[in-house]
């Protein structure tokens, strides 16, 4: 038996015809832009790979090339992007809730609530504490 974990059609198709002209099962899976695959193959008596259906979504980026490495120029603005609203939009929200939240109504049985929290501390701590700061902090980032 056959197992893969693959991120593109191409290479999908390839060993799917490889497993089938062999007769071996194979157990495909993997990803897909934002989507997720998986499926027993068994040669002549299931259905193939190569005769589903499934359309490629050429919009859509794997994570794992955006968390990995970026080497096309749309993946390096995917990239760029997702790190932008992490640092921009993600932190502070999460920094906001956690400060601005009663301490009685923080879930501290909550593993990602805890991380929150952990991270606002973190934020708060480096803060800039005046204007020549905040320049010294983005020209060290920069």
């Amino acid at each position: 038996m056959i197992a893969n974990a693959l991120d593109n059609i191409a290479a999908r198709l390839y060993i799917d015809g490889k497993t089938v002209s062999a007769r071996v099962p194979l157990l495909d899976s993997g990803t897909l832009g934002p989507k997720g695959h998986v499926q027993v193959i068994v040669p002549y008596e299931t259905e193939s790979y190569g005769e589903l259906q499934d359309l490629e979504d050429v919009n859509a980026i794997p994570q794992c090339t955006l968390k990995m490495f970026p080497e096309e120029t749309l993946h390096c603005v995917e990239w760029a992007k997702d790190l932008f609203g992490n640092l921009f939009t993600l932190k502070p929200q999460n920094f906001n809730k956690v400060f601005e939240s009663d301490i009685d109504t923080l879930d501290f049985a909550n593993m990602q609530e805890v991380t929150n929290i952990g991270n606002a501390v973190k934020m708060a701590n480096k803060a800039p504490r005046n204007f020549d700061h905040c320049v010294e902090l983005a020209r060290i980032k920069f």
